[in-house]
């Protein structure tokens, strides 16, 4: 292979391997900006159909946990990334409560350890292709180096 395009090689492979950097830097803060924009803390709920809510209204007394009259909650508070806030129930009987309800076959919410999860891959991910890009570009300097005749005098 010609030295000028090993040396090509070797710039794109270094190039890259910053791109790489970039990514892996930038997933942690864009990870952060959404949590912060659209992250909120909610019980998850398997919602009761209307009438049942009706009912448990009707039978519910102070001092009784107000998510069971809306639903069975799935966990405790769940921060989860919601792009629109008309889904949150904030109950009559406590609107500090955040109650998501979650329908069975329908739309599940993307839970922010959920997105943390996968920025941790993803900057692993991007931490191993800087050392494999870097490692190529060693490599391909290195060969360039070695095909290119020395000067005479």
């Amino acid at each position: 292979m010609p030295a000028t395009r090993l040396a090509s090689l070797a710039r794109w492979a270094h190039r890259g391997a910053w791109a790489a950097v970039v990514i892996a830097l930038l997933l942690p803060l864009a990870a952060f900006l959404a949590d912060r924009g659209w992250g909120q803390e909610v019980r998850i709920l398997s919602a009761h159909e209307p009438s049942v809510v009706e009912l448990n209204r009707a039978l519910w007394t102070p001092g009784d946990p107000v998510a069971e009259i809306y639903g069975n909650p799935m966990s405790t508070s769940t921060r989860v990334l919601l792009t629109s806030h008309s889904t949150v129930l904030h109950p009559q009987e406590d609107p500090s409560l955040a109650l998501l309800p979650v329908a069975a076959g329908g739309e599940r919410p993307l839970q922010v350890q959920t997105l943390w999860w996968a920025v941790r891959l993803g900057a692993i991910g991007a931490g191993a292709a800087t050392v494999v890009l870097l490692a190529l570009a060693y490599f391909l300097r290195r060969r360039q180096r070695a095909t290119v005749p020395a000067p005479s005098a």
